[in-house]
C-alpha cells in the first residue's frame, strides 16, 4: 500500500510593515495622501483668495513706484487708492457703449465690476488698511514684493481715510443708479424676448402660451 500523503499545511508569515507597492492597501493609502494633500491645497487657495485684495493694491502700489523715493507721503497715497478704486473703469466704459448699440453680453461681468467699486470706495470712506509708505522699510518691502500671501504679515498697515468722502459718496449713488438701470434693462430684455409657438396637430398645446 502506499504511503499516505499528509496535507500540506501552510505556514504562518511573518508581518511586515513594508508594503507592496501594487498592493491594494498601498494603493489606498497613495490614495488617500493624494485626497488629503488636495485638501490642503484647496484651504490654501482659500486663504490667498481672502488677501488677494491687499495683494492686488500692493502691486498697484509697486506699479506707482517709478521713483527712487524712501517714503511717501499720505497724499500719494491717497491718489493712488483713487487710481487702484477706478482701475475697471475702461472695461466699464466699454460695457456702457454695448449697451447703447443695444447688446446685452457680459451684463453679469459688468454688475460685478460695478459692485467692487462701491465696495472699494466705501471701504476708502471707512478706512482703508494699507501698507503704511511713510516707512522706509515698508516702501522697501513693497518694491520687492512678488505677490505671495505668506509675505503679508510682514507688512505694517496703516488705516488711509478718504480725504473726499462727500464727493465719493454721490459717486456711490451714481454707481448704484447705473446698475439698477443695468438690471432694469436686464428684466426688459428677457421679457421682451420672443417665445417659439407651441402647437400640435395645428392647434396650441394646453399650458404653453402662444406668440402673437
Amino acid at each position: 500500500e502506499p504511503p499516505r500523503l499528509l496535507p500540506r499545511v501552510p505556514m504562518p508569515r511573518e508581518h511586515s510593515s513594508i508594503l507592496h507597492p501594487k498592493s491594494r492597501e498601498a494603493k489606498f493609502m497613495g490614495r488617500k495622501a493624494h485626497h488629503d494633500g488636495k485638501k490642503v491645497a484647496m484651504r490654501l487657495d482659500k486663504i490667498h483668495e481672502k488677501k488677494s485684495p491687499l495683494i492686488d493694491l500692493i502691486l498697484f502700489f509697486q506699479e506707482k513706484m517709478t521713483d527712487d523715493a524712501e517714503t511717501y507721503s499720505p497724499e500719494s497715497v491717497y491718489q493712488w487708492i483713487e487710481e487702484f478704486i477706478h482701475r475697471k473703469d475702461p472695461e466699464l466704459a466699454a460695457f456702457e457703449e454695448l449697451r447703447k448699440k443695444g447688446k446685452t453680453q457680459g451684463r453679469a461681468k459688468e454688475e460685478c465690476l460695478r459692485l467692487l467699486r462701491t465696495q472699494e470706495i466705501e471701504r476708502f470712506r471707512a478706512g482703508w488698511d494699507a501698507p503704511d509708505l511713510g516707512k522706509k522699510d515698508v516702501v522697501a518691502r513693497v518694491r520687492l514684493f512678488n505677490g505671495d500671501a505668506r509675505l503679508l504679515p510682514s507688512f505694517i498697515l496703516r488705516k488711509y481715510v478718504d480725504p473726499n468722502p462727500l464727493g465719493h459718496a454721490w459717486e456711490i449713488v451714481k454707481n448704484e443708479q447705473q446698475r439698477t438701470q443695468a438690471k432694469a434693462e436686464a428684466a426688459a430684455s428677457v421679457e421682451a424676448a420672443p417665445t417659439a409657438t407651441a402647437t400640435e396637430g395645428g392647434a396650441p398645446i394646453e399650458g404653453v402660451e402662444p406668440t402673437a
